[in-house]
């Protein structure tokens, strides 16, 4: 009985979260009126009439269709892409925050973890660095060892944003 029950959960872990999803609370409520329907006519009869028959097809049909349903499906990421066009690497935020970035400023010679630590990525010379965020608008932030650049993005849902920093200048593509 353990084995079997590490087996299920490993199998739920190994799931994805849609398939987790499908079935739903609905779909709970749905199975406990059809059982607590047919009980009530069991105890009415001790035999298995037609009309149990015909509650039990229409619960399994409702219980199938709303666990096929699913939770209504994902919503898209909106993307902004940054590309480094220059010779040396820089730091990318999007939507930065100004109080990390002061912590971020008063670092000597700032590591990668150091830029993930205040919300950017470290994007090498002839790299492209990607942000997943919800639609709308988003300040952008280009930083070399001695200069910051600025940008702004207005994203629509699902849509993706392409920027390239060429040393100089952040623009839109």
């Amino acid at each position: 009985m353990a084995g079997r029950v590490t087996t299920m959960r490993r199998s739920r872990k190994e799931m994805s979260k849609s398939s987790r999803n499908r079935f739903s609370s609905h779909s709970f409520l749905t199975i406990s009126m059809c059982v607590l329907t047919v009980f009530h006519f069991r105890k009415e009869s001790n035999m298995f009439s037609r009309k149990m028959f015909l509650v039990l097809v229409a619960c399994t049909v409702l219980t199938s269709g709303s666990a096929l349903a699913g939770s209504g499906g994902t919503k898209k990421d909106s993307t902004i892409s940054i590309r480094n066009d220059s010779s040396t690497p820089v730091a990318a935020f999007v939507d930065p925050d100004s109080a990390k970035l002061a912590v971020l400023a008063g670092i000597t010679n700032p590591t990668e973890n150091d830029i993930k630590n205040a919300g950017g990525q470290l994007v090498n010379a002839g790299s492209t660095v990607n942000f997943k965020v919800s639609a709308g608008n988003h300040p952008i932030l280009v930083a070399t060892q001695t200069q910051q650049f600025n940008a702004s993005a207005n994203v629509e849902k699902g849509k993706t944003k392409r920027f390239t920093f060429n040393g100089s200048a952040i623009t839109e593509n």
